[in-house]
């Protein structure tokens, strides 16, 4: 069943507990907590049939209805003003059949089901499946399955309760339950999320973390047990900005992020008026990535030297000049202690016009800001989530508490403004380059009267693009027409 830590130096508690963990994972059903009755009206059935890679049947399986899609898009999430979800599981032949409204939102043609569908010995998969195409095989990917238990490093007792896991790429800790015994079990895992951190999030004290856990040691198992992996405080982080931002500070943010072997927390606070900004703990041993956004002032990108010493030398080609990237620091200390060095930011003047030249007012003017990483994902400036409040949003909704859909994503910079009477909106607080590298920046208007004159039928209507320098307000001007 699993692949066994245990060496002969253990107890006979310890194996007892193994005994239990085993007995217990047999008879444990993941999810059935978050299990809810479908009471909307039937109208159309859209069938499934769930099979193993080797096109046997997988009974069991839960599949709940999170969106439903009236076109060929990505779908709409589902609402709560949609009724409960439609939730079932397969039979013993895999089969599921999910009757659903035939119009939705507006009264709009309902063309498919988005649905996310969970097994513990699978990999929970979210998958789209038309009408059209019912009924529809689905073919699961087996995964892996693991047990593990968590000690206080500084006292060596058993931790049972606010345990949580983070696993690499993908989202956390939707795939465990924490047992009565403190036994943390996943459901099914994909092999290629290999690294694993723990997580300890008591009520009344900040985060505490394990070490990064590499499950490449144990091969292709698909029962792995960990046994009294060791907690521990973690880092804080107290900094400051530049000196050269002028006090008082107004709307300054931070944002954080340490991601090691695809492992992610996430975390971010205000910057205090006097320039400082605390983050209570963050995991030790690993590169803290920083962005800061203040009025009038972004953080400067990291120098060779400071890439050198967080052993990120390699990484310094991907930094371009006309992109904002994250400073980098080493958590190897109790408190870290950063000087966070910043620019002038870059402003826009923005001005809309009709096409006989008159100001166009109340028309919303957004840029969005792109900030560059070093493993290729795609961020907003200022933008960031909380891996904290991720936690505790997927345990809430597991046990049916009350929660805001929107807890982990953290306040963010809003790079938009509304024109006056003269037609102008002015964004400022913006990343730019130096001059000969700009950064290029996407402009989008909108209003409910103009819309942007055709171009050959290229592009996105509402979307322009401007050229932003560091210290310097660029000043464009568009023209809309009246919606035919």
């Amino acid at each position: 069943m699993f692949a066994s830590l245990a060496t002969p130096s253990h107890t006979d508690s310890f194996r007892t507990l193994l005994l239990i963990m085993i007995v217990t994972l047999l008879a444990f059903t993941f999810s059935t907590q978050c299990l809810a009755t479908s009471d909307a009206v039937p109208s159309r059935t859209v069938e499934l049939r769930l099979v193993d890679e080797g096109q046997q049947p997988v009974p069991g399986a839960l599949v709940t209805a999170v969106g439903l899609s009236i076109g060929q898009g990505p779908g709409m999430s589902w609402g709560t003003d949609d009724g409960a979800q439609p939730v079932h599981r397969s039979d013993d032949l895999g089969r599921v059949a999910m009757k659903l409204p035939a119009k939705w939102r507006g009264g709009h043609p309902v063309a498919a089901i988005i649905c996310r569908i969970s097994h513990n010995n699978f990999v929970s998969v979210t998958t789209r499946v038309a009408f059209k195409d019912s009924p529809a095989t689905v073919q699961l990917q087996r995964g892996r399955r693991i047990a593990v238990t968590a000690a206080d490093g500084r006292t060596g007792s058993r931790i049972k309760h606010s345990l949580f896991a983070v696993l690499s790429k993908g989202p956390a800790n939707q795939e465990w339950q924490l047992l009565s015994n403190g036994v943390l079990v996943s459901g099914g895992v994909a092999f290629d999320r290999t690294h694993l951190r723990l997580i300890q999030l008591p009520e009344d004290g900040s985060p505490r973390f394990s070490r990064l856990i590499d499950l490449t040691e144990h091969g292709r198992n698909r029962r792995v047990l960990l046994h009294d992996i060791d907690i521990h405080d973690g880092v804080r982080l107290e900094g400051t900005v530049d000196p050269r931002v002028p006090r008082p500070i107004h709307n300054g943010i931070i944002r954080v992020l340490v991601s090691a072997d695809d492992n992610d927390w996430q975390d971010g606070c205000d910057i205090r008026e006097d320039g400082t900004f605390v983050i209570d703990s963050l995991p030790a041993g690993e590169v803290i990535q920083v962005t800061a956004v203040c009025d009038g002032w972004i953080s400067a990108n990291p120098t060779k030297e400071e890439m050198a010493a967080v052993e990120m030398a390699n990484q310094f080609r991907r930094i371009q000049p006309s992109r904002l990237y994250p400073q980098v620091l080493r958590s190897d200390e109790e408190v870290v202690l950063p000087m966070i060095r910043m620019n002038e930011a870059a402003s826009c003047r923005v001005q809309i016009l009709d096409t006989s030249g008159k100001p166009i007012p109340n028309v919303l003017v957004r840029l969005q800001p792109f900030q560059g990483s070093y493993d290729g994902r795609s961020l907003f400036v200022g933008q960031g989530k909380s891996t904290r409040s991720l936690l505790l949003r997927a345990q809430a909704e597991c046990q049916q508490s009350a929660t805001d859909a929107s807890a982990h994503i953290l306040p963010h910079r809003v790079y938009s403004a509304s024109t006056n009477a003269d037609g102008i909106a002015v964004v400022t607080s913006l990343p730019g380059g130096p001059d000969g590298s700009p950064a290029m920046t996407p402009v989008y208007v909108s209003h409910p009267d103009y819309e942007r004159p055709p171009n050959d039928g290229l592009g996105d209507r509402g979307l322009f693009r401007t050229a932003l320098y560091l210290g310097q307000t660029s000043e464009i001007q568009f023209q809309l027409r009246k919606k035919q």
